[in-house]
């Protein structure tokens, strides 16, 4: 949530689903490649995913270890705010 109370999501499509961002940009779950003891790694955020590909066609990315409690509220308000856009009726020329 934002200074203003506001819920962030992002996504984009991902072959046959969906990748949603939820409360948080789909660029902070991004990995930094380092090198630990001459070894490369990838350190990612600690982040909870939730497949829900055969359910709603999305997998859901939250930044740090959230519960289904947490989690599903704001899957039901992404696939909510979805829908409504869906039912738009698309201008000529944007896209």
């Amino acid at each position: 949530m934002d200074a203003d109370g506001k819920i962030h999501f992002e996504w984009q499509p991902f072959g046959e689903f969906k990748i949603v961002a939820l409360d948080a940009k789909l660029s902070d779950f991004k990995g930094i490649a380092t090198l630990v003891d001459g070894v490369p790694m990838m350190k990612t955020p600690e982040m909870t995913v939730k497949d829900c590909r055969n359910i709603d066609g999305c997998v859901y990315y939250c930044l740090g270890r959230k519960k289904d409690s947490e989690i599903i509220p704001l899957i039901e308000m992404f696939q909510s705010e979805l829908h409504k856009i869906h039912l738009w009726k698309p201008s000529v020329g944007i896209r």
